[in-house]
């Protein structure tokens, strides 16, 4: 039902945007249905698929009188979309994370965190950004160039082990032929979603409640 909801919406406002959108003078990103190079006016709507395998999600977790650990998300997957031109208006992101393959290297470690996570019940995190929800910093670009980077502020829903929480956040972004690079960083408190802090292995201590997290996703532009 929200899919649904969420498709008739970003309908509707494609057929909006397509009638208000300000003229836009030769930018092109390049794609076609087999995936080979070819010139598109980046006025029309586009979907970039998330690719893994050119993409990284790391937490960064602070433990008291014990050192400091990180880790990795291996499996995830999302979507980035809107008219290149005014993401401002019209961006939607979404990632969706599989709880089980955050690892940090030590399987005890793992386990407790998953365990903290309620994995079994809340397999996914899911970030949300809708339309409307990017603001660029600095001066707003006249015209979005391939190959130029651009710094906004995101604002978007985290949902946590099934709790949804504001988060706000500065990310990096680029677009380049078929491409999309995206760079930020955020933090969160595990207290915000009910979430106990897990104890640190074989310590008497537990991890600090705030977690860093840092990504750097890009995106493979479809045919959409």
């Amino acid at each position: 039902m929200r899919a649904k909801q969420l498709k008739i919406r970003l309908a509707a406002m494609v057929m909006i945007l397509k009638i208000a959108l300000p003229e836009i003078s030769g930018a092109q990103l390049e794609v076609n249905e087999n995936g080979n190079s070819a010139p598109v006016d980046i006025t029309q709507w586009f979907t970039f698929r998330i690719i893994p395998e050119e993409s990284e999600i790391r937490f960064y977790v602070a433990v008291p009188i014990a050192p400091d650990f990180s880790g990795r998300v291996e499996r995830f997957q999302g979507t980035i979309a809107g008219f290149p031109t005014n993401l401002e208006k019209n961006a939607y992101v979404e990632i969706v994370i599989d709880v089980e393959s955050m690892e940090t290297g030590f399987r005890p470690r793992d386990r407790d965190m998953h365990r903290a996570l309620e994995a079994e019940t809340y397999p996914k995190i899911r970030f949300s950004m809708d339309p409307g929800n990017l603001e660029h910093l600095g001066k707003r670009p006249v015209q979005i160039r391939i190959e130029t980077p651009y710094r906004s502020k995101v604002i978007g829903t985290l949902e946590l082990r099934g709790v949804e929480r504001e988060i706000t956040m500065e990310v990096e972004w680029e677009l380049s032929e078929g491409r999309i690079r995206v760079l930020g960083e955020t933090s969160l408190l595990l207290s915000d979603y009910g979430i106990e802090r897990p104890r640190a292995p074989f310590l008497p201590v537990r991890v600090n409640d705030q977690i860093r997290i840092s990504f750097s996703v890009t995106g493979k532009l479809t045919k959409d």
